[in-house]
């Protein structure tokens, strides 16, 4: 009959315990650095926008972009969630969230920046398309640095 002999399974055992106890926290962090890079470069792509004056629809008919005051309330509404633990799997969202006034009117952020993301059906806007590239191109930037976040911390509680 075959013998298997472990030495140090306790340690290990109590370095694989500390990691169940402490797994929920490191994958919260890791998590907000992955959603910390994309919102950084959805940040980006609003600010590169070209701005449009307020009377610039009045000309054309329709609008390029976004006008100052609908680009400067996207970089105050953006933001990150608070993550939710649904079954073990952690999830934050990065969007835009609250209102904003011009002519004496409160204007949802949200619906702004689907403006300017898809353009309107009456053709008032085009759409840009520039978050959906941004969070495109940050997609693997984010995931290594969800990557190092996880290796540097599972590493920190295996070797305490």
């Amino acid at each position: 009959m075959a013998k298997i002999e472990f030495r140090g399974i306790a340690d290990y055992t109590a370095k694989l315990n500390r990691l169940e106890q402490r797994a929920e926290p490191v994958m919260r962090r890791a998590v907000f650095e992955g959603a910390k890079i994309v919102t950084d470069a959805i940040r980006a792509a609003i600010s590169a926008l070209t701005a449009y004056p307020d009377d610039a629809w009045a000309v054309t008919g329709t609008l390029k972009g976004p006008r100052e005051w609908e680009k400067r309330a996207m970089l105050e509404g953006l933001g990150i969630s608070k993550m939710e633990n649904k079954d073990g799997v952690i999830n934050a969202k990065i969007g835009f969230n609250g209102y904003c006034e011009h002519n004496g009117k409160q204007v949802p952020i949200p619906m702004i920046a689907r403006s300017v993301e898809s353009g309107t059906s009456t053709r008032f806007m085009e759409g840009r398309g520039a978050i959906r590239k941004a969070v495109n191109s940050a997609k693997g930037a984010a995931e290594d640095a969800m990557r190092r976040t996880l290796d540097e911390e599972i590493g920190n509680i295996m070797n305490s």
